[in-house]
């Protein structure tokens, strides 16, 4: 009936209001905000000139017969360029309008307004045009998403910049806090821009922003990513889960922490999550496929594993050269993973000294040495850990490369006597001890004797 129409049309405006007002990037106005009681806006310009809205989100509910279509679209008021459209076809056959209803609201809210929505995209485009040094707090933020876009150390250092000149000018601004504790993630994850303790200094801005706002969802999601790479997994998702629950449109923190939750081992959790990301938006960004493409490879999958890389399709990421030669190299395609490390180095030029340190921050030792077997089977030679090949690579490297990392020295142990046979105990002390903590590939041990002459 058109009274059962009118009533779904009200229920799909009332619950993608409240569903977007959960991205507290977005400013949306409240339904029904400066008209009169009953008044509607009759079109996009009114919308602009009445409520003072930019982007507008409007649209329509028919039917025939059992059949409902419900039409949507995102239109830049400024321009009347239609940012974003869809239509949703459902049969009301044995359906609840109410699980109609939340049906295509989720969807809606989701592919418009997750951080690789229409709304965010559109607002990126505009705040990318503005001149850096005049960025508001505000717009800070939609820098961050716009890095999220690109995934780039340029844009990676425009939105760390903006942040931290935003929470110096706005220090009660939760959201800039949070995004702030994600750039300072990416620069442990992809070695963008790197300053020293990226971790801590990412726990610090997260801890900050929900002491600030208790309730922030980028805050909750910034703080347990810190706790995964810090390997407190208890931590991590307790904190996801409270991610998680604050807002259950948002697909891009789905695919995140369910790509961590796989990675922490637990697969059954993580896997369900990510999957559920992908049918929340259509226009996702191809990493959401990681997890997928690594949980095949695991289990020796190697073909199906190869269409998960296709899917990925991130040229200039590292991360998918990487995949998409190890999977080569497992499934014995020689030529095409020899291709795949040529494009893996233009990004990376010394990856193979540092293949293991990278892969460990994301996964345990079993991933990390199948990971390493396909490399090297596609062709790239790679050390052995803690090895001489390693040490006298790093060593060509030369003083630039040393300067850049955190490297450990042992010094020979004192021995406060005369006495021999204390004497033969301090230096195997001092040798083992170096021996063992070259066993560790994220520390860079000194070799015994190579800071003084040994004796």
């Amino acid at each position: 009936s058109d009274e059962e129409l009118g009533a779904l049309a009200d229920g799909l405006t009332e619950d993608i209001t409240t569903g977007l007002s959960r991205f507290s990037y977005l400013h949306v106005l409240a339904r029904g905000s400066g008209m009169a009681s009953g008044q509607r806006v009759a079109d996009v310009s009114s919308a602009q000139k009445d409520l003072g809205a930019r982007y507008v989100l409007e649209g329509a509910v028919r039917k025939s017969g059992s059949s409902v279509r419900i039409s949507a679209r995102v239109v830049d008021a400024t321009t009347a360029e239609n940012v974003w459209a869809e239509n949703y076809n459902r049969d009301l056959k044995g359906a609840s309008l109410f699980d109609l209803q939340d049906d295509v609201t989720t969807k809606i809210v989701s592919t418009v307004g997750d951080s690789y929505g229409a709304l965010p995209r559109a607002m990126a485009v505009v705040v990318k045009r503005k001149p850096v040094e005049s960025t508001t707090p505000y717009e800070a933020v939609l820098r961050a998403l716009a890095y999220g876009h690109a995934l780039t150390p340029v844009e990676h250092k425009i939105a760390r910049d903006c942040l931290e000149r935003a929470v110096e000018q706005q220090p009660d601004y939760a959201d800039a806090w949070a995004w702030l504790a994600m750039m300072c993630l990416s620069e442990f994850m992809h070695d963008y821009n790197l300053r020293p303790d990226p971790l801590g200094r990412a726990t610090a801005a997260a801890r900050r922003a929900l002491a600030l706002d208790p309730t922030n969802q980028t805050g909750y999601l910034s703080l347990a990513s810190a706790c995964f790479f810090q390997k407190d997994f208890g931590g991590f998702r307790h904190t996801a889960e409270r991610a998680l629950a604050l807002n259950p449109f948002d697909g891009y923190a789905k695919a995140w922490l369910g790509t961590l939750t796989a990675y922490s081992g637990d697969w059954d959790r993580g896997l369900p999550l990510v999957a559920e990301a992908l049918k929340l938006n259509p226009n996702h960004p191809g990493w959401y496929y990681f997890a997928e493409l690594e949980d095949h490879c695991r289990k020796g999958e190697y073909e199906e594993a190869l269409v998960s890389a296709r899917k990925i399709n991130m040229p200039v990421m590292f991360h998918y050269q990487g995949a998409l030669a190890a999977v080569y190299g497992q499934l014995g395609r020689k030529e095409e993973g020899k291709a795949a490390i040529r494009e893996l180095l233009k990004l990376v030029p010394d990856y193979a000294l540092k293949v293991r340190e990278d892969q460990l921050k994301w996964h345990d030792v079993d991933w990390v040495e199948l990971f390493v077997e396909g490399l090297r089977k596609a062709g790239l030679e790679i050390p052995e850990p803690g090895g001489v090949e390693q040490a006298s690579s790093k060593a060509v490297a030369g003083p630039a490369t040393r300067a850049a990392e955190l490297w450990v020295a042992v010094l020979p142990f004192k021995v406060s006597s005369s006495d021999e046979e204390l004497g033969s105990l301090a230096d195997a002390l001092t040798e083992e001890i170096t021996t063992g903590l070259s066993r560790f590939s994220y520390l860079h041990v000194l070799a015994h004797g190579s800071v003084a002459p040994s004796g």
